[in-house]
């Protein structure tokens, strides 16, 4: 039943917009502005986030020092790079935006800036991560090098996002004539009824 119904509703919505832009092509009707020239803007409300941390590139370095009574008898030195895939973290967040426009000259164009902060204050966590390494251990005695290769083991890696600050500037098009239902009216200003 509802698959019927919105076709024709659809049907019935674009015959009243015809007939209210045709009423309004014969009957010209003085409007005034309803987009001002130029403006600023403030608003204050909450957003929601998905933050999505992606792959973290890491390098991990490891040194070592062994001593016996006292005494430096080898050292060694491991190193190499990994990465760690982050999950992706969703939440409601405080937001802040300002903004200014402006017409260019007499057209609909027109330019501006907007400003947007929000208090995200989100983290991602991987918990065990291990990291490729190629190293050496050397004896101070012989000095005998052994290379080695193995992993470094990290028992949490966190990557935190607290704030996000955006500036966008824009160029748009105010489209100030668009119609609503108080505007087709013929020329008594009467409300035109769709046929």
């Amino acid at each position: 039943m509802r698959s019927r119904v919105l076709p024709l509703l659809s049907c019935l919505m674009l015959f009243g917009l015809g007939s209210c832009i045709s009423a309004l092509a014969q009957t010209p009707v003085a409007q005034t502005p309803m987009v001002p020239r130029s403006g600023f803007y403030v608003g204050l409300g909450g957003s929601y986030n998905s933050v999505d941390f992606g792959t973290q590139d890491v390098f991990a370095k490891g040194t070592s020092q062994t001593f016996q009574n006292g005494t430096l008898t080898s050292t060694g030195v491991a190193a190499g790079p990994g990465t760690v895939d982050m999950p992706t973290e969703s939440h409601f967040a405080p937001s802040v935006q300002a903004g200014y426009f402006r017409h260019f000259a007499n057209g609909p164009w027109l330019w501006g800036a907007r400003f947007s902060y929000s208090y995200l204050n989100t983290k991602s966590t991987v918990e065990n991560i291990t990291v490729p390494q190629v190293g050496m251990f050397t004896e101070i005695a012989t000095n005998k090098t052994t290379p080695f290769i193995g992993v470094a083991v990290a028992k949490s890696y966190q990557t935190r996002l607290q704030h996000q600050l955006q500036l966008i500037p824009f160029i748009g098009r105010s489209f100030e004539n668009v119609l609503h239902p108080a505007d087709c009216t013929d020329s008594k200003g009467k409300a035109q009824q769709p046929d």
